[in-house]
């Protein structure tokens, strides 16, 4: 097989090149809410929730973790959400999720999911919410991303 001379592997008597050996320590990114997202909403940005990164070549992943404070301020029976979204169009296959029905009840949801970047460049990713009547997402909402080059 063919490769680009920057993503093919790296064999015995390779000369390495700075940039190749730059590409071998993944990187990693945090970011937390600056604001609640309010009762009734649908996919809505969560307020602070939103990574820029830039990537060297096509093919990068970005492994994605997330926790997502969810807080009722009345009783309700209906799920609320989040989700991430890459570049604002590819939405992640997981979302993070909670459901309760008592007015003081509340819980912070995790999950994960990893997304394959096409082509190198700037990227963004953000975090989007789903809330029913009497829940919000909560301050205590966070994102770690971590991309890893084609070595």
């Amino acid at each position: 097989a063919a490769f680009a001379e920057d993503a093919r592997p790296i064999t015995a008597g390779d000369l390495l090149t700075a940039q190749r050996v730059n590409r071998l320590q993944s990187k990693r990114y945090f970011d937390e809410a600056t604001g609640t997202r309010a009762a009734s909403s649908t996919n809505v940005d969560i307020p602070g929730l939103s990574i820029a990164f830039t990537t060297e070549t096509n093919g990068a992943t970005v492994s994605c973790f997330w926790t997502s404070d969810f807080d009722l301020t009345g009783a309700t029976t209906t799920l609320g959400s989040t989700r991430l979204l890459l570049d604002s169009v590819t939405a992640s296959s997981n979302f993070a999720t909670f459901q309760a029905g008592i007015s003081t009840d509340r819980g912070t949801s995790a999950q994960t999911c990893e997304f394959t970047i096409g082509t190198a460049g700037a990227h963004t990713i953000k975090m989007q919410g789903t809330t029913p009547a009497n829940m919000i997402i909560n301050l205590y909402t966070a994102l770690t991303i971590i991309v890893s080059e084609v070595v």
